[in-house]
């Protein structure tokens, strides 16, 4: 008994890693660079059974959301020879999308809004940069952690502000805005820092 209890746990972690991040789709990770553009087939990602959002849900019945998608993307630092890289990262194997699809004007802003999931990410990365070059003795931790938060809610207010790029003058307002952040803080684009 304990035997079958080992071996189906061993089995759920192995599939529950799979569906955290299909492995076949190359590549797995995109670093964020100004001239990246992600595209629809840059989502490999499994979806979930029964992956049904509580959002996706409200969405589909209030706006006749024909599909969605998760954008995963996070804030890497790793240090190398005394010095620290910060890289903005889309994971292409975790990244999804569903539903019904064509090439309608939704489609295509449903990708725009997902890229800026993906500018956000390198504005917070920025900041840490700039964090890093300003202080003497870096906690990259503790960095980390403060700008991985700050994605997080900033991710969330993004969403809620857009109404996931359904709202479409909301979504412009925001992307005027990450822009002209991203162009301010152009000096800390560099991923090497100290």
């Amino acid at each position: 008994m304990k035997t079958i209890v080992a071996v189906v746990s061993i089995l759920a972690i192995i599939m529950g890693s799979l569906y955290d991040n299909n492995y076949l789709v190359r590549p797995n990770e995109i670093i964020w660079y100004d001239t990246v553009t992600i595209t629809w087939d840059n989502f490999g990602g499994l979806v979930l059974p029964f992956y049904r959002p509580a959002l996706e849900t409200e969405l589909r019945e209030s706006e006749k959301v024909r599909f969605m998608a998760q954008t995963v993307t996070d804030i890497v630092c790793k240090e190398e020879d005394g010095k620290y890289k910060v890289t903005s990262v889309f994971y292409a194997g975790k990244s999804f999308y569903f539903g019904d699809f064509d090439e309608s004007k939704q489609f295509s802003e449903t990708l725009r809004h997902e890229q800026y999931h993906f500018h956000i990410t390198e504005l917070q990365a920025r900041y840490m940069r700039r964090d890093i070059r300003k202080q003497e003795n870096v906690n990259p931790t503790e960095l980390l952690s403060k700008y991985k938060n700050r994605l997080d809610s900033l991710s969330k207010s993004y969403d809620r502000f857009t109404r996931h790029g359904l709202d479409r003058n909301n979504q412009r307002y925001f992307e005027r805005k990450v822009d002209s952040l991203l162009f301010m803080n152009r000096q800390f684009s560099l991923t090497v820092v100290k």
